[in-house]
C-alpha cells in the first residue's frame, strides 16, 4: 500500500541505477551518495540496482540497498522498480543511466513521487543507428520531456536533449562531474599494479565500440612514439583489439591491461593521456588524468572533451588543436592523432598542459556537485 507523504515525517529519497559493476556514472553515483550523508540524516535514503553483479563502488552505511534481477531487461526494469517503489513509498526519485532513467519515469506516472533523471551520455550518439536505436530514440523522446527534471551532465548534453528530444530548457540542469581529488592522489601514491619499463602514454576507457581504440591503435602505429601505450579497460571489444594489436606486431608496444582496482597508480606514472571516442557525455577518466597532472589529447567528440579542455561545447578543428587545457583532435581523424602524438617530443608544451590540467580540474570541486544536486532536489518543492 502506497503510503501519503504526509504519513511520516521524513522524506524518502531513491536513487537508481543499472548497477555499480564498473563505468563512470556508477562512480559518480558513489561519490555523491558519500557526500550527501550529512544533508540526508533526517531522511530515508535507498539504493536501488536493477541488476545484480559485482559491487565495484562502495555504497554508505547511511543507504538501504536494494537489489533487483533485471537481466537488463527494460520491461523487467520497469515491473521490478513499482513494485519496488510502490512498498517505499518515495517522495523523490533520482536515477542515472538510460534504462534505469526510462523505469523511472514510467513508474513515477504511476506512483506520483518527484522524477529527476541524470543523463551521462549525448544521447543522439550513444544509440547508433539502425531499427533499434530509431526505437531507443523515439522511447527517449516520449519519455524524459515527462520528468520533472534533467540534469545533463555537460552543455553538449543539455544542448542535445534540448534540440533532438524536446526536453524544456525550464526542465534542464547542467551539473559537471564531481572528483574527489585528495582520493585521487592518495590511490594514485600507492604502487603500481603494473610494472612499465620506460616511459608511456596511458587511455582509460571501456573496450566497447564507442571508445574508438581501434582508430588510436592505427594511429599510434603510425606516428612511431617512443612511449609504450597501455590502454586501462575492460570489455567486449578485447579480442578484436587484441588481435589488431597482434596484426600490427604491437604486442611488446600496446598493453591490454584490463580492469584495475586502483588505475590512477598506473595514470601517474604515464607522461600522457589520450582518448578517441566518438562520443562521450562527460568523460571521467579525462578528467581522472588531468586531477593527476597528465596533459592530455582527446577528440572533439560529443560531447564533453571541448568543454573541459577549451570551456566550449565544440571546437571543430581541421587538425589538432592546442586548446587551453589540452589538444583536441577531430573525431576518427588519424592523420590528426598522428600529429598531436608527435607532439610528446615537446617537453616545454607537455609541462605547459601538466600545469594547466590541475588548474581546469579544480572547477569540478565534490561541493560544487553536491551543492547543484541538493539545488535540482529541493526544487521539488511538492515533495522535498
Amino acid at each position: 500500500m502506497q503510503i501519503s507523504s504526509t504519513a511520516r515525517t521524513r522524506q524518502r529519497i531513491v536513487f537508481v541505477i543499472n548497477s555499480l559493476e564498473g563505468g563512470g556514472a556508477e562512480r559518480v553515483l558513489s561519490i555523491l551518495l558519500k557526500y550527501f550523508a550529512e544533508p540526508f540524516q533526517n531522511q530515508d535514503v535507498f539504493l536501488v540496482l536493477l541488476d545484480q553483479g559485482i559491487i565495484r563502488y562502495p555504497v554508505p552505511d547511511y543507504v538501504k540497498r536494494i537489489d533487483l534481477d533485471c537481466r537488463g531487461s527494460m520491461i523487467r526494469s520497469t515491473i521490478s522498480l513499482h513494485s519496488t517503489l510502490r512498498k517505499i513509498a518515495p517522495h523523490i526519485v533520482l536515477s542515472f543511466l538510460n534504462r534505469a532513467n526510462c523505469a523511472n519515469i514510467l513508474t513515477a506516472r504511476l506512483l506520483d513521487y518527484c522524477c529527476i533523471v541524470s543523463e551521462r551520455v549525448n544521447t543522439s550518439m550513444h544509440f547508433g543507428n539502425g531499427i533499434g536505436a530509431r526505437l531507443n530514440k523515439a522511447v527517449v523522446k516520449k519519455l524524459y520531456p515527462l520528468a520533472d527534471k534533467v540534469v545533463a551532465v555537460s552543455k553538449g548534453v543539455a544542448a542535445g536533449l534540448q534540440q533532438n528530444f524536446g526536453v524544456s530548457p525550464a526542465k534542464l540542469d547542467v551539473i559537471y562531474n564531481p572528483y574527489d581529488l585528495d582520493r585521487l592522489a592518495t590511490l594514485a601514491a600507492q604502487p603500481s599494479p603494473l610494472k612499465i619499463e620506460g616511459r608511456y602514454i596511458v587511455s582509460i576507457g571501456r573496450l566497447v565500440p564507442n571508445k574508438n581504440f581501434p582508430s588510436l591503435i592505427h594511429a599510434y602505429h603510425q606516428a612511431k612514439p617512443a612511449e609504450k601505450l597501455v590502454i586501462l579497460g575492460e570489455g567486449p571489444e578485447q579480442d578484436k583489439i587484441q588481435a589488431l594489436i597482434n596484426e600490427l606486431n604491437l604486442q611488446d608496444r600496446v598493453i591490454l591491461a584490463g580492469f584495475l582496482e586502483n588505475p590512477y597508480a598506473v595514470m601517474r606514472g604515464a607522461c600522457c593521456a589520450v582518448f578517441s571516442s566518438l562520443a562521450e557525455g562527460f568523460p571521467n577518466a579525462l578528467a581522472e588524468a588531468m586531477a593527476l597532472a597528465l596533459p592530455v589529447i582527446a577528440t572533439d567528440c560529443e560531447s564533453g572533451p571541448a568543454e573541459i579542455l577549451h570551456d566550449v561545447i565544440h571546437v571543430h578543428p581541421d587538425g589538432p588543436f592546442k586548446a587551453d587545457y589540452g589538444v583536441l583532435v577531430p573525431v576518427n581523424d588519424t592523420k590528426a592523432m598522428v600529429q598531436a602524438l608527435h607532439w610528446l617530443k615537446d617537453q616545454p608544451l607537455l609541462s605547459h598542459y601538466s600545469k594547466m590540467s590541475l588548474q581546469r580540474v579544480r572547477a569540478f570541486s565534490i561541493e560544487s556537485a553536491v551543492s547543484s544536486y541538493m539545488l535540482a532536489l529541493k526544487s521539488c518543492q511538492r515533495h522535498f
